[in-house]
């Protein structure tokens, strides 16, 4: 199988809105971070500006993951064609020199199909958590800088909070390669290969705001994008939290050898394991014991002439 991995890439995105502008858009909106409180509050006598003070406010770095894959594959299928004949009185058909039997009045042919299919997977993780989050994506159209291997573990921009991610690149890689799996029905498999296109960490911008309604006693957080400029309502702050040192060899623990070893299966295109020949009778794989004719017995030594005989006993008689 032949892999080829692209470059793994830290990028920070550029923020298009700066704090100071930031902290005012959400000053703008704070009553809506009170929920139905503030909306009443509203409604009947608003509040004034002087009932709320800024008690928190953040820039925070948080990590997204982008993965793209392609996989293709080629093989050999076997396949049984059934093709019409001319009619009834068909009882056979040759073909270049090669005759064939109907089976149910059809023309029954043997085929090897030659086959090719591709898969294709794109995915958003969110760095925190490690989940599938399609909505990040609209992040790629704005401008990002690429971070050096041999700097990320520096990477701390002044008074703002890098949040370190909780899953890896070999980690991402596997859940978008398990999720392109598939079976196809092969009788040999000629060629297959898989593109790993991207696998790119991203450093995504964040305000966050927290604003102390001191009248009620109440507090409420609210988040601005640093990229879309969008305030919203709720999310978290990571006040008090310690960024650590981003280590480029650990988070980007794949290679090409790896690919294979994280695959659920080893492989994208899953094809039937073909089963085994019958095992043949034991007796057929015993050898034969050659016939061994018995070795013939040793003869009987003739008793050697006794010393003690009359020799006159031997001499002729006249």
């Amino acid at each position: 199988m032949d892999i080829w991995l692209a470059e793994q890439r830290a990028l920070v995105l550029d923020a298009q809105i700066s704090l100071d502008l930031a902290r005012e858009r959400a000053w703008d909106r704070k009553l809506s971070a009170f929920g139905p409180l503030g909306r009443v509050g509203a409604l009947f006598q608003r509040p004034r500006d002087e009932d709320f003070e800024l008690a928190y406010e953040e820039l925070r770095y948080e990590p997204m993951w982008h993965v793209a894959c392609t996989a293709h594959v080629v093989y050999d299928r076997d396949a049984q064609y059934q093709l019409p004949v001319g009619g009834p009185e068909v009882k056979g058909v040759s073909i270049r020199g090669s005759d064939y039997e109907l089976i149910g009045g059809r023309l029954s042919i043997l085929a090897v199909e030659h086959c090719r299919e591709e898969a294709r997977a794109e995915a958003y993780l969110d760095g925190v958590s490690g989940q599938q989050a399609p909505k990040l994506a609209r992040y790629l159209k704005f401008p990002a800088w690429p971070i050096p291997s041999e700097e990320l573990s520096s990477f701390a921009p002044p008074e703002a909070i890098v949040l370190r991610p909780s899953v890896t690149a070999s980690a991402v890689l596997s859940q978008v390669l398990a999720s392109m799996s598939k079976q196809i029905d092969a009788s040999l498999v000629v060629e297959e290969g898989i593109e790993i296109q991207a696998v790119d960490l991203y450093l995504r911008p964040v305000y966050a705001f927290v604003v102390r309604w001191t009248a009620k006693g109440r507090t409420g957080i609210m988040e601005c994008d640093a990229l879309t400029t969008e305030v919203s309502m709720g999310g978290k702050t990571y006040e008090g939290y310690v960024s650590e040192p981003l280590d480029s060899a650990a988070l980007f623990d794949v290679t090409v050898d790896d690919v294979a070893e994280i695959i659920p299966g080893g492989r994208v295109f899953i094809a039937p394991v073909p089963s085994a020949p019958p095992d043949l009778e034991a007796a057929e794989w015993e050898e034969e014991e050659p016939d061994v004719e018995p070795e013939p017995e040793a003869d009987e030594a003739e008793p050697e002439p006794d010393e003690d005989v009359d020799s006159d006993l031997t001499r002729d008689v006249s």
